[in-house]
């Protein structure tokens, strides 16, 4: 059996030292209200802080949320700000680091920007510095 709370404990105690995986981990906790009061803000604070460290699947995640696709992902984090640019960048990144999916998503974000929106996204993207653990 699992010991939930030392489970959720362990997770807290790394998402508070910036471990990527507690990080995901407490996001999905909270965006899902397991264990934790379901709070889709938190959640995403918990993952820009993950994908902050330069974590791939976190930057994944991260441009999923900003990208808001409700065409193709109807359940897709509709209480997430849409920000194609923002999108962009942490798509950027994730694919930089060698996840594909990355790639089709930002294709998504980039069919709906404007080449100025594009330029400005790959900047931030090519300044992007990973804070530290």
């Amino acid at each position: 059996a699992v010991d939930t709370p030392s489970a959720l404990a362990l997770y807290q105690e790394g998402a508070s030292k910036g471990h990527p995986l507690s990080l995901m981990r407490m996001g999905y906790l909270h965006r899902e209200g397991r264990l934790l009061a379901k709070d889709s803000k938190k959640a995403f604070q918990y993952w820009t802080k993950g994908a902050e460290t330069g974590d791939a699947y976190l930057q994944t995640t991260l441009g999923f949320c900003y990208l808001r696709q409700p065409e193709f992902f109807p359940t897709a984090y509709p209480e997430m700000p849409k920000d194609d640019v923002e999108a962009y960048k942490w798509l950027t990144l994730a694919a930089a680091a060698g996840n594909s999916q990355a790639l089709k998503l930002r294709e998504m974000a980039e069919r709906r920007m404007s080449s100025a929106e594009i330029a400005r996204a790959k900047d931030m993207a090519a300044n992007f510095k990973p804070s530290s653990k």
